[in-house]
Parts: structure tokens; sequence; C-alpha cells
């Protein structure tokens, strides 16, 4: 279920601050797990992980499942890198994670697709609605994508405390219709940095307040 080059996300057990910290999977035995060096989400700094520390686990496997478990740091060891060992738990202990749904706003952003094989030219258009999962764009008349093509979207979120936030994201394109006489794409975010989700969640919040305001959105 877990494979070398995973991202793990853990959060120690008995955390006051609920921090979260990322790593990735370098080594996999029948009850255990070798990973990097953790790495809290917020901060960018290396965590400290004693043995015998229990965590929560997730992670999302090969074909889009998120799980979580609970493991303990069970020792550690220095070859190229530092590694600690986690226990794994029998496989009926791992939990699937219901994927979130996300709130979808209306909202007209400038956004540059690309191939990520130079399978179509790159264009310019852009989007009618965006979530955290995602986001809807309208189409050029003749454009060549299907369903499942991987792209990458290019765009940039303006906040109301005056940032702008740029995003570079691989997308899956999910569906393609016709609405009115407008094609439109329908994508899904893939691989997404949990931070850059939140900061598009954030974006969608401040909209939907802006929109209410106007009359705009019940």
């Amino acid at each position: 279920m877990l494979e070398i080059g995973d991202v793990i996300e853990l959060e120690p057990n008995f955390n006051e601050d609920s921090k979260k910290f990322r790593s990735k999977v370098v080594d996999v035995g029948e009850h255990s797990i070798f990973i990097s060096l953790p790495t809290n989400d917020s901060t960018n700094t290396d965590g400290v992980f004693l043995i015998g520390l229990t965590c929560n686990a997730k992670f999302v496997s090969k074909n889009k499942t998120a799980y979580k478990f609970q493991t303990k740091i069970i020792g550690r060891k220095k070859e190229k890198i530092l590694m600690f060992e986690l226990s794994l738990p029998p496989k009926d202990e791992f939990i699937r994670i219901q994927r979130r749904s996300y709130v979808r706003v209306e909202a007209q952003i400038k956004v540059e697709v690309s191939a990520m094989n130079e399978e179509f030219p790159t264009f310019e258009s852009i989007t009618l609605d965006i979530s955290g999962g995602g986001l809807s764009v309208l189409l050029p008349e003749k454009h060549d994508l299907s369903n499942d093509v991987k792209i990458q979207c290019a765009f940039t979120l303006p906040f109301q405390c005056g940032d702008r936030m740029h995003f570079q994201q691989t997308c899956s394109v999910v569906r393609i219709s016709e609405d009115n006489n407008r094609k439109k794409g329908s994508f899904k975010f893939e691989d997404i940095e949990e931070k850059d989700r939140q900061a598009i969640i954030r974006y969608c919040f401040e909209r939907q307040l802006a929109l209410r305001k106007k009359g705009l959105l019940s």
C-alpha cells in the first residue's frame, strides 16, 4: 500500500499546537517503513522525533485514495541521509479517509493552460469557477483537450489583504462540456501541496463573502 517516494504526513500525539510534519518514504519493509527527516509544514523546519513517539499518519496511495493509521517511531539510522523507522499496523487497521467536497465559487481569473508534453499549444483563457479541488475554464472553440489528460494551469489569485499568490498547478481533465454555446473544461488539481490548497480555499471564502455583500449570493 505504501511505496517508496510516497509523501507521508505525521501529527504527533499529545501535540498541543497540532503541528503537522511532512516526509517521504525511503524504504518499505513488511512491518515497518523508513522515512526521511520530517519537516514542519508551516515553518519548513526539521522536527524532533524521539524513539517511542506515537503519531497519526496520513498518505495518499498511487490510486489517489487517502488513508490514515497509528504509528510509532521505533528506530533511526543514518546512511546517506538520516532516516526514521515507523511501525506499520496490519492492513485492516489502515482507515480510508473520505475525500472532502470543496465549496466552488464563480470567479473570472486569467489562466494559462499548457500541455505536459507539448500535445497541444498553450492557450490563455479565464476561469468560470474555482474550488479547493479544481477549477473550470472557458475553452477555445478549437482545442485538443480530452478526458484524463494531464495539463498545467498557471493563475494568480488576489486576496483582500492586497497579496497576490501565483500558482503553477498540475491538473487532470475531468470533463469537457458545452453550456449556452460555451465550451467548458472541468479540471481537478493533482498532487497539490496542502498549503496551496488552503490558500485557494481562503480565496474562495473571501470571494463568497464579497459576492454575498453584493447580493449576488444567498
